[in-house]
């Protein structure tokens, strides 16, 4: 049977070709209706990008079922336009292990990474990673994406944005039937060349050492006495020799799925959970962790409309020259810039106040000297953060 082709384009033109009717096919009503697409607010394109995510969903679980294009778009009409993965009971795998990892992280950062001071909280590097891709490769061809461009940025309470890194990737190989795909992502999103780009580089061993080298300290010192009662020893080594990245939970498959298929390409072997160069966490989890921690209670769905609104995306100031020039926001300098303002939106007035929340993040900022109490057990915050969660995990991540 041969796959399908969809995109949120496509359920666009579909509507546009009720609204002008039948006589036109889908391929001259997506030509005819592409610059409309185009000029479409990111709001404007949801539903077609919700009725996109439902539908390939759908494919995956039952091919069948939407072999026939007009089938599942007639169906479309019977079908609630909420977001998908706001569903209690979506009969797919795939979408309790996305709620399911809410759980696990928040037990992880809790129980296992955050620093048990307050001091240490407010300097401990918080590293925020972005992926521009070409495109994603249906499961049934392999699952993988196409990476276009990577960047690192280094983020602390008290100082902001201290440093980051940024490359555009070489494709290694674009597998056939997916070229049209990537020119059509990369049209709409960061418009990066896919071919004979002079700034992308194929070099992907020398990409993973500089973001090994950029992640892991050189000045390490061998600690040698771990206990299992040294928890605030074990929790530091971690977070030196294992840093925890951070992502908006929508990039999480995109993300781990690149890191491992570049550390792979680095060394030759696949990564597993141990020998993995860094541990995974969005950034949602992040924030309700920390959030809680001072008694304020934000949700994951709050976050996440926080981050879709205009002030996190085209007035992102920080670009590459490339973007910059081009006055395109899909960039992962803009990007992880965009994620460090929005965790000092949420983070500042409760642990920094001094700090501005709207100004850009000096790295020259004041270190708050005034709170410097400890938590003297991960088990009190553990406790704090599980009383509030408990319920907050529950209503959050299946509302």
């Amino acid at each position: 049977m041969p796959r399908p082709n969809r995109s949120p384009l496509f359920f666009y033109a579909r509507d546009y070709q009720r609204r002008h009717g039948q006589r036109m096919n889908i391929n001259e009503a997506i030509t005819a209706c592409y610059d409309d697409w185009k000029a479409l607010s990111e709001e404007e394109k949801q539903p077609y990008k919700i009725q996109y995510e439902e539908w390939r969903i759908q494919y995956r679980v039952n091919p069948e079922s939407v072999n026939v294009s007009n089938q599942y778009v007639k169906n479309k009409k019977q079908i609630n336009n909420d977001n998908i993965l706001h569903e209690r009971d979506i009969p797919c795998e795939e979408l309790k292990h996305h709620y399911d990892r809410f759980t696990i992280e928040r037990n992880f950062l809790t129980s296992e990474y955050l620093p048990l001071d307050i001091s240490e909280l407010l300097l401990m590097p918080i590293y925020i990673i972005n992926f521009q891709i070409f495109c994603k490769v249906d499961e049934e061809d392999g699952g993988q994406f196409i990476p276009a461009e990577m960047c690192i940025l280094r983020y602390t309470l008290t100082e902001g944005v201290t440093t980051y890194r940024q490359k555009f990737i070489k494709s290694d190989k674009i597998p056939s039937g997916y070229m049209s795909s990537c020119l059509e992502h990369l049209k709409e999103t960061h418009q990066i060349p896919l071919k004979n780009f002079s700034e992308a580089t194929d070099n992907y061993e020398e990409i993973f050492y500089e973001l090994k080298s950029f992640l892991l300290s050189t000045t390490i010192n061998k600690i040698n006495h771990i206990s299992n009662n040294d928890d605030r020893t074990r929790r530091r080594y971690l977070r030196l020799t294992q840093p925890c990245v951070f992502f908006p939970s929508l990039e999480y498959e995109q993300t781990y799925t690149l890191l491992d298929w570049l550390q792979e390409k680095a060394e030759g072997i696949k990564p597993t959970k141990d020998t993995r160069l860094v541990n995974l966490a969005s950034i949602e989890s992040l924030i309700m962790i920390l959030a809680d921690l001072k008694k304020y209670h934000v949700s994951r769905d709050d976050i996440q409309k926080t981050f879709a609104n205009a002030a996190y995306s085209f007035m992102i100031e920080e670009r590459c020259p490339y973007h910059l020039q081009l006055g395109i926001s899909h960039c992962s300098i803009a990007r992880c810039h965009a994620a460090a303002k929005l965790i000092s939106a949420y983070l500042n007035q409760l642990y920094v106040p001094e700090r501005s929340t709207t100004g850009r993040h000096s790295q020259n900022s004041i270190v708050n000297k005034t709170n410097q109490s400890s938590i003297d057990s991960m088990n009190t915050m553990s406790n704090r953060v599980e009383q509030s969660l408990a319920a907050s995990i529950e209503e959050d991540s299946y509302e």
